[in-house]
């Protein structure tokens, strides 16, 4: 099953990406259609871009205010989102079982907590594929599990404490698995995320749910440090939405939990950039100490003129890289430890390439 990302007939236009048009997704994602006309070829063309038309379809399938053509449309993305769900839910429920039957309980990251937590019939988010943590103890014997279900290797990282991509033919997506994340600088492991944890069922087995504090922390990590949208100027829509549903959910975000997982320097800016981001495009209340981060306020000025100039992006990601580097303490690129001589420029090159790279899917 293919993910639904592309309307049919004209509206296969120019993917619109200014600020207008991104609130005006937000707008209607929120459920609040703008008074305004509205440009439904940009937004729908936008959504599919961020990979967010589940989440549109599911606040206005149901609405009558809605053009007839754009309704039918996202009624089919309701419809194959619910169905592709549906098999990444029991995707992932086999996973779990298998493993938890060798005494192995992984941590779901990012979608694959959501999936969890809404069941089967969950249709308003998009899920590429599923995120589980083990501890590096049990990376081999999972990795032996996944094989016994079928799964093949697509892609093992250099570090095997980095884990790897599992696949099969008959699924809508695969499996990520991890052993630690993958956010160079700070980096955290199974044992880390252990703390205000629940155990959450599925089918016969259970996994583990980390805190809302830790869930949001590892997709800020993953989105500002991992893929360094910090440096890049980049917004993840989806995520944003993922980080509202956390924030306003039953249990509340402790924030100083939240803080404490980000050390001073460039990982600090990184979250107050995230968080002034959600507040300004998403409304969602954060804590003032993010507001009073004078280089979190410089790079959401940033991101806002990168999405009307788009020639900008370069420019401001060179600044970013000379005025906040990716560096650990102690001067050592965020990449890892230099152990040989010439490494820490070969790894300031590599970090440089990635800088620059085009865009990942789903990002502006």
């Amino acid at each position: 099953m293919t993910k639904p990302t592309t309307p049919p007939g004209s509206w296969n236009a120019a993917l619109g990406s200014d600020l207008a048009t991104l609130e005006a997704l937000v707008s209607c994602i929120e459920g609040n259609i703008p008074d305004s006309a509205v440009e439904w070829e940009r937004v729908i063309a936008l959504a599919n871009r961020t990979l967010t038309t589940p989440c549109l379809a599911g606040a206005l399938v149901a609405r009558t205010d809605v053009p007839g053509d754009v309704a039918q449309f996202l009624d089919t993305i309701a419809t194959r989102s619910r169905a592709r769900n549906a098999l990444m839910h029991g995707q992932l429920t086999e996973a779990v079982c298998a493993m938890n039957g060798r005494g192995i309980r992984p941590i779901l990251l990012k979608g694959s907590g959501f999936l969890a937590q809404h069941g089967d019939t969950y249709a308003d988010r998009l899920f590429s594929d599923l995120d589980l943590l083990v501890p590096v103890s049990a990376a081999q014997e999972t990795a032996e599990i996944l094989a016994g279900l079928g799964y093949r290797r697509e892609h093992a990282y250099a570090e095997p404490l980095d884990g790897g991509n599992f696949h099969r033919g008959c699924d809508a997506g695969g499996i990520d698995l991890h052993c630690r994340l993958k956010a160079p600088f700070p980096s955290y492991g199974y044992d880390d995320l252990l703390a205000g944890s629940t155990r959450i069922a599925l089918g016969s087995g259970h996994a583990i749910l980390p805190s809302p504090a830790r869930q949001a922390a590892i997709i800020i990590l993953h989105d500002q440090l991992q893929e360094r949208d910090y440096w890049r100027g980049s917004i993840d829509v989806r995520h944003l939405f993922d980080l509202k549903a956390i924030a306003t959910g039953r249990e509340a975000i402790d924030w100083a939990e939240m803080f404490a997982l980000f050390p001073e320097g460039h990982a600090r800016h990184a979250l107050s950039t995230q968080l002034l981001t959600l507040t300004a495009l998403i409304k969602v209340a954060v804590p003032i100490a993010a507001s009073q981060d004078w280089v979190a306020r410089l790079q959401w000025r940033r991101r806002k003129a990168q999405l009307q100039l788009t020639w900008l992006a370069p420019v401001f990601t060179a600044l970013s890289m000379l005025l906040d580097p990716p560096l650990r303490p102690g001067g050592n690129p965020a990449g890892g430890k230099a152990t040989r001589r010439g490494s820490i420029r070969h790894r300031l090159a590599k970090i440089a390439y990635r800088q620059f790279a085009p865009h990942a899917v789903g990002k502006l």
